[in-house]
């Protein structure tokens, strides 16, 4: 999962969708923050939606020394979408977080 930028250490829980959720405090970010996220995400899925490839990978720490780094690509074609989706969703959630904030998009505190 990629890091919410501004985050702070957040407590787990889920969104209704299933994606990891900003729920009920679970993530302290200010408007401001939560505006800033929207805006990178939103950078986020125009990179995703014109790549031509991604690269996957997972670090596992062995033996608490060793580092194994697993990588991957595949095509936009095979996994473009979905992280799209995925990204879509997260936007989703901070404009609703936003709402119950009670700030309008466009809007600064």
């Amino acid at each position: 999962m990629m890091p919410l930028a501004g985050s702070r250490e957040r407590k787990s829980g889920r969104g209704a969708d299933g994606s990891p959720g900003l729920i009920d405090g679970d993530l302290a970010m200010t408007p401001d923050d939560l505006m800033r996220q929207i805006q990178e995400t939103e950078r986020l899925i125009a990179v995703y939606r014109d790549a031509n490839e991604v690269i996957v990978g997972t670090e596992d720490q062995i033996y608490a020394r060793r580092r194994v780094i697993n990588r991957t690509t595949l095509t936009a074609a095979e996994i473009g979408d979905h992280i799209v989706r995925i990204l879509e969703r997260r936007v989703a959630a901070m404009r609703a977080e936003l709402q119950k904030l009670g700030v309008e998009q466009g809007e600064s505190r």
